[in-house]
């Protein structure tokens, strides 16, 4: 593509990088994991693993290193609005969050809600379902 050098770049940098840590993550969290140098399959470990990821001693280096691309992101695209989306997080994070605010809420009860179309889910491509903490926390207050 011509005239958009600076993104073929920025793309292999921030890949590199993040290739790194969740390489530093899982060789604690899964020993014996490797990854390819995949941006989408690297995001997926870590979205599936975050909560594994919070109990790292380094957790906060790894939280600084995403949040820099992150910001190194919206600035090269320009896309800054100082909120950003909210991210889908596994079922393990979604039950771990909710038993912290006093909800007995399991993948399985997850999966049930999904099948009957009170939430809605992504699936990654390792065929892990994610779901949005928000979708979730509204239907239980409807319940």
């Amino acid at each position: 593509m011509p005239g958009q050098g600076w993104a073929v770049i920025l793309d292999a940098d921030l890949t590199e990088r993040l290739h790194e840590v969740a390489a530093e993550a899982a060789a604690t969290i899964t020993p014996g994991r490797g990854f390819n140098q995949d941006a989408e399959e690297l995001c997926d470990w870590l979205i599936f693993n975050a909560f594994l990821c919070m109990e790292l001693e380094w957790h906060e280096d790894l939280h600084d290193e995403i949040h820099t691309q992150i910001h190194q992101l919206e600035h090269a695209l320009g896309t800054h609005t100082g909120k950003r989306p909210e991210g889908r997080v596994s079922a393990l994070t979604v039950s771990y969050r909710l038993i912290g605010q006093g909800y007995d809420v399991s993948a399985k009860d997850l999966r049930n809600w999904l099948a009957r179309g009170h939430i809605t889910a992504h699936k990654t491509p390792s065929g892990q379902n994610t779901y949005l903490m928000s979708e979730v926390v509204a239907y239980l207050a409807k319940r």
